[in-house]
């Protein structure tokens, strides 16, 4: 190499350069995290509104004349639904089981 194209970075511009690459990795957090506070409220909105859904189907079984064992079937079927609403609604889950914070990507 030749020595007058090669280029040693100062003190001064090795410490700018570590400030950027810290104010990106706090960037990159934040956004992250951003985007985790908007997955649990979408996911919250789905739960809500598959229940709502699921109202409204059993009220419907509930009011239409059916075979009993399709009435059973749906009974089932709607119970399942609830129990996946519950599973990805983060306003169903413990607090101590809630995660606040995004997975470390790795």
């Amino acid at each position: 190499m030749n020595p007058a194209t090669t280029h040693r970075p100062t003190f001064r511009e090795w410490k700018l350069e570590q400030e950027r690459a810290e104010l990106e990795r706090l960037r990159q957090i934040d956004a992250a995290r951003w985007k985790h506070i908007l997955d649990l409220a979408t996911a919250s909105r789905q739960a809500a509104a598959v229940r709502e859904f699921l109202d409204r189907m059993e009220r419907r079984t509930q009011s239409e004349p059916v075979d009993p064992s399709l009435s059973e079937k749906y009974a089932k079927w709607i119970g399942w639904a609830r129990c996946k609403a519950d599973q990805i609604d983060p306003m169903v889950q413990p607090l101590t089981e809630l995660q606040l914070e995004p997975e470390a990507a790795g």
